[in-house]
């Protein structure tokens, strides 16, 4: 089932709006050969608001149908699930209740950033407190 990108099926607000998320995307993807987290940002911000079907396909008046179709057309296949899902992860650290400022967030590296991002989670609710989080994340700078 294709989803066609028409002024008449889909508000114009959503359509700017996807056009936006997509440049974010292709912007992240391509700096870094990608930025991490702000990658995962905008992967979040389409796949929640299923932005994709507002994009449309090279040579096509038609969105995506999927948000995986999305990111494999527009990372040539190169940026797999357990990729995106990663950077949405780290990106997912600068937010909530406990968001750590995104320069904390870049500081660390990938790998201490997907264990944090556990820890965090699982974390009880009484060990919650900005102390008790300062410590964890001074021990996954290094």
């Amino acid at each position: 089932m294709e989803v066609h990108v028409s002024k008449t099926l889909a508000p114009q607000a959503l359509i700017d709006e996807a056009k936006q998320a997509d440049l974010l995307f292709r912007e992240c993807w391509s700096g870094m050969r990608f930025h991490e987290r702000e990658l995962g940002r905008a992967c979040k911000w389409i796949q929640e608001k299923e932005l994709h079907k507002y994009i449309p396909k090279p040579h096509s008046d038609t969105g995506f149908q999927t948000f995986d179709g999305y990111i494999a057309q527009r990372t040539g296949g190169e940026c797999s699930k357990s990729k995106y899902r990663e950077c949405m992860q780290i990106y997912e650290l600068t937010q909530g209740a406990i968001a750590l400022p995104p320069e904390v967030v870049d500081a660390i590296s990938h790998k201490n950033n997907l264990q944090l991002s556990q820890v965090l989670k699982h974390l009880p609710p009484e060990k919650k407190t900005k102390k008790h989080i300062a410590k964890i994340v001074e021990k996954a700078k290094t």
